[in-house]
């Protein structure tokens, strides 16, 4: 059996499409208008899903988390991720090198003479990533 439309079907078919979609777009006109108002005159810019290119940041930072902390551990529930994250998210503001800031951490760091004391290493994110510091014996 083959199905086949009718030509005044095409047109209806069209006809519900447009005003669908007209709906939507007005829908979304309103949504933003009051995210607007929530932003307090800011535009809001809506993005296209599963486009990375429109959300560089975002999608450099979930790649760090990824590469660097959630591609080696095992989380068991939320509560866990979140645990995990917390601790990630600690390392990557106290300890991280980052090339942007000629390899320090955002929270700087001092430098440490041998004077101080024997060389200590302290694990971070459950022993996944160390740090170093030179602490009296």
């Amino acid at each position: 059996m083959k199905f086949v439309l009718q030509p005044w079907q095409l047109l209806l078919l069209a006809g519900w499409i447009n005003r669908h979609q007209q709906r939507v777009i007005e829908y979304l006109q309103a949504e933003n208008q009051v995210l607007k108002e929530k932003r307090a005159r800011r535009r809001v810019l809506l993005t296209a899903p599963r486009s990375p290119w429109q959300t560089p940041y975002v999608e450099r930072l979930i790649g760090s988390m990824r590469r660097e902390c959630l591609d080696h551990i095992l989380t068991i529930n939320e509560e866990s991720l979140r645990a995990t994250l917390r601790s990630y998210f600690s390392y990557y503001h106290d300890s991280r090198c980052h090339l942007a800031l000629d390899k320090d951490s955002p929270d700087r760091r001092e430098v440490q003479p041998p004077e101080r004391g024997m060389v200590v290493e302290i694990a971070n994110i459950n022993g996944l990533h160390h740090r170093y510091e030179r602490r009296a014996a």
